[in-house]
């Protein structure tokens, strides 16, 4: 995932939350939009990322919102395919 608007410190920090959104049970009924919203939340709560950050995640268009989800998931899935 590349985005100059998006510092490698925060996709750092989105993967440390989105990671910990996966341990939730209810995680896997989830769509994409509820875990998007989730991620957005959690980092809010947090204060994870710096405010001109999550204005520019929220710029961001479903194509590449899309695109950093599939980016977030792909760690998770290669740890859970070499179980």
């Amino acid at each position: 995932m590349s985005d100059a608007r998006i510092s490698r410190e925060t996709l750092r920090r989105l993967e440390e939350s989105y990671h910990a959104l996966a341990l939730m049970p209810d995680f896997p009924t989830l769509s994409r939009f509820e875990r998007w919203l989730r991620l957005c939340h959690r980092l809010e709560i947090e204060g994870a990322i710096e405010p001109r950050e999550v204005a520019a995640l929220d710029a961001l268009n479903i194509a590449q919102k899309t695109q950093l989800l599939d980016w977030l998931e792909s760690p998770r899935e290669r740890v859970s395919l070499a179980r």
